[in-house]
């Protein structure tokens, strides 16, 4: 599988190595993605910041939560779960767009699908050679 981070870090790049594998690489698709993971991910941790610090107030004044407070943070769960949910599926849509890829060819390494766009450097010439005998035989 592809690295996300690499193809975060260069999308031109990796677009262009898949284009020399014969690929029509679905980069945009994960940048977006990967876009929704990053503000799905800071939503949560938003939400989880703002019921933390309800909490510590409330233990540090020593007193029950007001209906009021239980109510928000009863959405203020539920919005996390939310969010967990939706990240759950943009990760497995990513993961398997990711999975879908070709593995990025080396610089050296000819365009083309497959063997019949290799470039011949070398060949040999006869079959096997005369192998002395064996000694015991």
């Amino acid at each position: 599988m592809l690295s996300l981070e690499n193809i975060v870090r260069n999308p031109e790049d990796a677009r262009s190595a898949l284009v020399r594998r014969g690929e029509d690489p679905p980069i945009d698709q994960i940048l977006e993605l990967d876009s929704q993971r990053k503000s799905l991910i800071q939503a949560a941790d938003t939400d989880r910041a703002l019921r933390n610090t309800v909490s510590k107030t409330i233990g540090r004044e020593k007193r029950k939560p007001t209906t009021k407070e239980i109510a928000e943070m009863r959405e203020t769960g539920d919005r996390i779960k939310s969010y967990e949910n939706d990240l759950e599926s943009v990760l497995s849509e990513m993961n398997a767009v990711l999975l879908s890829l070709p593995n990025m060819p080396l610089e050296g390494v000819p365009d083309g699908m497959d063997e019949e766009s290799n470039i011949i450097v070398r060949t040999s010439e006869g079959g096997t050679s005369s192998h002395g005998t064996h000694i015991g035989t």
